[in-house]
């Protein structure tokens, strides 16, 4: 019905322009710590909650080939869930965004919007991305208008509302390739939408060429590479209108760069060194210690600390682990790493996927150019974790995905006849299902949109009091009891309840409280370890005169970070780093 498929667009539209926008003030971290990544798990699960009340409403659901390909990908990333890992809880909540992410697709497959009209999709994506340029632009000339968001044009890349540069650079670059793109296959646009592609591809130029980001110029580089064979099939003049473009905003950003102070992020940058091929490395060494079962989800960040320092006492010339290392630099590495060769499997499985659905396509330069698409997110993912940092990547991505497929499958309107697809629907690889228990759907649909607006109304208060917390100057328990929902913040919570209890049991000389911060502290380094942490924990021991205890704690210390020489406990600072 046409009312579904104008909710859907406007759900979108209204993320986008209004959802991603809005910031509120945090105290760092990733993922539901962000206001614009809640809206936009609201966003994905009221579009998945329409599309079931659709398909109850119609009767009928669609699903293809490539959406059952990814369900089994799925599976594949359940199944390490069961071997059994003490901390897979940890791995919970990035598993059910793969789920989500998923159902998404699926969701968006039921609406004929984004079926009769795909370029919506794309379009959507480049006004978000415009949002994000313009936010850009004016941190880059107007800097005075962000001070609320902290942004020092000395010392600070562009960011948007990311608030991680490189978080910025894939986003913009998929600007660029959908510019690149709508320039190739949008045959009939007249003159002034022709100018504004031109116009906003010389500003995502610009951008990735001040961002000084790999990542944004390999996506966008990567991108251009598979565009331009269709490019130049289609138009010369426009590919030479393209590469003009590209090339004076490229030229005039660097020479502007060069006759201006040079800021200290660039000297930064350039002293900086690539620790990535390490991590892989000795990423790719621990799995093999485990290559079957893997070392279990939620394990990763204190089984790598732990077998690099193993590696560099017998390797001395390999470079010094990372500090804090939570994540590989690289998706499929971690799922691989903490899961072992079933996830290996789903990944082989996710890339055939892509292989068979190009191959498929009756036009090479089409199928090529549309990998283009997905290439400045998907690298992203293979260098850093976008997805956790910001679920805006995760929402385009997943479009851009549904885009992409519906592209080279080439798909049909749904029609059915009591329930049976008509054949041409099949021959496109979809399949409609009459929807028996439409009763059941419509429940599931009602009990997702509440459930998912009382959760993250309630995380957005549960973020506004944690900030305001750690902002006060006098730090009390009572501000955290208006929690209502502390389930997106466990951890926080639970660190700063456990240190709030070590500071008033030092100051109170209640040794109960001190004791209990350390059996907490203890089970905490276990899965992520802290330098202050230890250092915390060596102090309960030492005030509470639990010798062994001490020494044992120390051992693990200097064997958890053998660079430090010296192992202070006094004058501390009860705020985990």
């Amino acid at each position: 019905m046409a009312r579904f498929n104008q909710i859907s667009f406007f759900l979108l539209f209204g993320y986008f322009v209004i959802g991603m926008p809005f910031i509120m003030e945090t105290s760092g971290g990733s993922g539901l710590a962000y206001s614009f990544n809640v809206l936009a798990w609201f966003c994905m699960l009221l579009t998945i909650a329409l599309a079931l009340f659709k398909a109850s409403t119609e009767k009928t659901f669609a699903i293809s080939w490539f959406e059952y390909s990814l369900l089994a990908v799925l599976l594949c990333l359940l199944i390490p869930f069961f071997y059994g890992a003490d901390y897979r809880d940890f791995a919970i909540p990035r598993f059910l965004g793969a789920c989500v992410a998923i159902a998404f697709i699926i969701a968006l497959h039921q609406f004929d919007i984004w079926r009769n009209k795909k370029h919506l999709l794309l379009g959507l994506i480049l006004l978000a991305v415009s949002i994000q340029a313009a936010v850009g632009l004016f941190q880059l000339s107007l800097t005075e208008y962000f001070a609320p968001l902290h942004f020092d044009p000395q010392r600070d890349r562009v960011y948007g509302l990311f608030y991680q540069p490189n978080v910025m650079a894939s986003f913009i670059a998929t600007g660029f390739a959908i510019c690149c793109y709508f320039m190739a296959t949008r045959q009939l646009l007249a003159k002034k939408w022709l100018v504004l592609l031109l116009i906003l591809l010389a500003i995502f130029t610009v951008l990735l060429t001040d961002l000084l980001s790999l990542t944004g110029r390999y996506g966008a580089m990567t991108a251009l590479i598979c565009i331009t064979p269709l490019l130049i099939k289609r138009s010369i003049k426009r590919t030479l209108a393209c590469y003009v473009v590209i090339a004076v905003a490229v030229l005039t950003t660097l020479y502007i760069n060069k006759h201006t102070d040079e800021p200290s992020y660039i000297k930064d940058e350039q002293r900086s060194v690539n620790v990535r091929e390490t991590i892989y490395s000795v990423s790719l060494k621990l799995w093999l210690t485990e290559p079957l079962t893997g070392i279990g989800y939620g394990h990763f960040e204190r089984e790598y600390l732990d077998f690099h320092n193993q590696l560099k006492k017998e390797q001395p010339a390999i470079a010094e682990p990372l500090i804090n290392l939570s994540h590989p630099h690289n998706e499929p590495l971690l799922w691989i790493v903490e899961g072992g060769v079933i996830p290996l499997i789903g990944f082989l499985l996710l890339i055939g996927l892509f292989v068979r659905l190009m191959v498929s396509s009756k036009n090479t330069y089409q199928a090529v150019a549309c990998l283009g698409l997905l290439m400045p997110i998907a690298l992203h993912t293979q260098t850093e974790l976008p997805f956790y940092s910001s679920t805006p990547h995760l929402l385009v991505f997943a479009m851009l995905i549904v885009y992409v497929s519906k592209k080279l499958l080439t798909d049909t309107a749904i029609t059915t006849n009591e329930g049976r697809a008509i054949s041409s629907f099949k021959r496109n690889g979809y399949k409609a299902y009459t929807v028996i228990w439409h009763s059941s759907a419509k429940l599931t649909a009602i009990l997702i949109t509440v459930i998912s607006t009382t959760f993250l109304l309630t995380t957005l208060h549960t973020n506004y009091i944690v900030t305001q917390y750690q902002k006060s100057s006098v730090q009390t328990l009572d501000k955290l009891a208006a929690i209502i929902n502390p389930l997106p913040w466990r951890s926080k919570i639970e660190a700063l309840v456990f240190h709030n209890m070590l500071y008033s049991g030092v100051k109170h000389k209640d040794i109960k409280k001190v004791i209990a911060f350390a059996s907490w502290a203890e089970k905490r380094v276990k899965r992520k370890p802290r330098k202050a942490l230890y250092e915390q924990l060596l102090f309960c021991y030492q005030i509470s005169g639990d010798e062994k205890n001490y020494q044992r704690a120390l051992q693990e210390a200097k064997a958890t970070y053998p660079l430090v020489n010296s192992w202070s406990i006094t004058a501390k600072n009860y705020n985990e780093s």
